[in-house]
Formats: structure tokens, sequence, C-alpha cells
């Protein structure tokens, strides 16, 4: 994902992240979208994995 000189990834890839969010967790491209306003747009920092 291209960003931009600040470490922001850029508006147009940012709306591409929140569908694939959405899709892949099962909540609304605005639920998406808030969420990663709240949390970055670090993908890893979007899923958290169970201990095993």
């Amino acid at each position: 994902m291209k960003k931009e000189g600040d470490g922001r990834v850029d508006k147009g890839n940012q709306q591409l992240l929140a569908r694939r969010l959405a899709e892949e967790v099962g909540i609304s491209e605005p639920e998406a979208r808030a969420l990663i306003k709240l949390i970055g747009t670090d993908w890893n920092s979007c899923f958290v994995k169970p201990d095993s």
C-alpha cells in the first residue's frame, strides 16, 4: 500500500483497506473505516491472534 510522505495511507487505499477489513471480519464498511481511524492502517494491528 502506498504511503504518503507522513506515513499515512492515501485515501483511495484506505477505502480498499476498509472494504477488505469489512469482508474479512464481517462488519460494515463504515464500521471498518471507524476502526481504521481509531487504530490506524497497519493491517497486522487489525487482527489479534488467539493464544495457542
